[in-house]
């Protein structure tokens, strides 16, 4: 449970050998772009509180975490580390081979130790650590053995509700198959009380840097990562097509902020118009008429409820691309980890009663 002691044994691993190349088909390059299709074909993993099986991409990983010997241990949430690595896919296009091998521009903002992990202060050092000196070969640094529940922030508000069948719910993590020092090390593992809002702030901070690191590289480089559109139907002229990002008219974020519940979204999937930006329902999607057989349909995201006032703020500071815009096309092969983040919230957030 000492992550220092994983760093130490993985520091020499070699990185898994490349898939032997072969030509893809058309077929099969559309669908390593899909995200909806990578979300999908995530191994399946079982969620021990509910019982429920679906793909791992649809729950939240946990690791169990204790700093030294006089310490408690900790439930880590996995995967939302801030200097994430990612590696470029292989089924990407030709023409965007170049722009996927170069490593995506770090925030300046410092974050602390305990918003970044969710360890205490005493865990600092170690963690530190831990982060600094991880191979960059690899994708992030394993940490033991994990668990998971479902990705919904409503079933991680019932572990605080007396009365609940999921009271004390993260008691059941680990529990299966678990050894004797992890069963002593669980009887008194510390949960965050506000692990259901910490984690959709984790969730909102990793995508907010996504997007303004894109947006620098359109910025400086010239990438075609992000584009401004005019109206829902000028995204319908670009050749490459991820999704659509609502942001709402500039200079209405701080009237937002002060007033969170003017943001309204419906649970409901709709349609919009390809006329000038307005909101879309929360899960919306846009037809693309005369696309060949792939890109038919294009999802609209709507950012105010994604990420909430307080990032989207944050995003049009961090990023001259957002600051004047609202309605902006995310594409190309480099943006597929920023889309799957936009899924993962989508997810995650409540379902609003109809």
């Amino acid at each position: 449970m000492d992550p220092a002691f994983h760093e130490a044994r993985q520091r020499f691993t070699k990185p898994k050998p490349k898939l032997p190349s072969f030509p893809l088909t058309k077929f099969q390059r559309h669908l390593a772009r899909n995200p909806y299709a990578i979300a999908l074909a995530s191994p399946v993993r079982e969620c021990p509180i509910t019982a429920t099986k679906v793909p791992r991409f649809f729950l939240q990983g946990f690791n169990l975490l204790k700093p030294n010997e006089t310490t408690k241990a900790w439930f880590v949430p996995r995967d939302l580390e801030k200097k994430e690595k990612r590696v470029p896919a292989e089924s990407e296009e030709a023409e965007a081979d170049e722009e996927a091998s170069q490593p995506p521009a770090e925030s300046n903002e410092i974050e602390t130790e305990e918003a970044k992990t969710g360890l205490p202060p005493a865990a600092e050092g170690k963690q530190h650590s831990t982060t600094a000196t991880a191979d960059s070969r690899r994708v992030g640094i394993a940490t033991g053995s994990g668990s998971y529940i479902l990705a919904h922030q409503e079933l991680l508000k019932k572990f605080l509700v007396a009365g609940s069948k999921f009271r004390d719910g993260h008691k059941k993590l680990f529990r299966g198959g678990a050894s004797v020092r992890y069963k002593k090390a669980l009887n008194g593992a510390v949960w965050r009380k506000d692990m259901h809002t910490f984690l959709l702030e984790l969730m909102r901070r990793r995508l907010a840097e996504e997007l303004i690191s894109l947006a620098t590289m359109v910025e400086k480089d010239h990438r075609q990562y992000i584009v401004k559109c005019a109206s829902y139907g000028a995204a319908k002229e670009e050749k490459h097509r991820g999704c659509l990002l609502y942001l709402g008219p500039p200079h209405a974020d701080s009237a937002e902020e002060a007033n969170p519940e003017a943001i309204q979204s419906s649970p409901a999937p709709a349609a919009v118009s390809p006329s000038v930006p307005e909101p879309p329902a929360r899960f919306s999607t846009m037809a693309v008429e005369g696309a060949r057989n792939y890109g038919r349909t294009l999802a609209v995201h709507d950012l105010r409820p994604v990420l909430g006032p307080e990032h989207l703020n944050r995003l049009r500071q961090g990023s001259a691309l957002f600051r004047d815009g609202e309605l902006f096309l995310l594409a190309r092969q480099r943006s597929l980890p920023t889309q799957l983040k936009l899924l993962k919230i989508q997810n995650y957030l409540p379902r609003e009663a109809s």
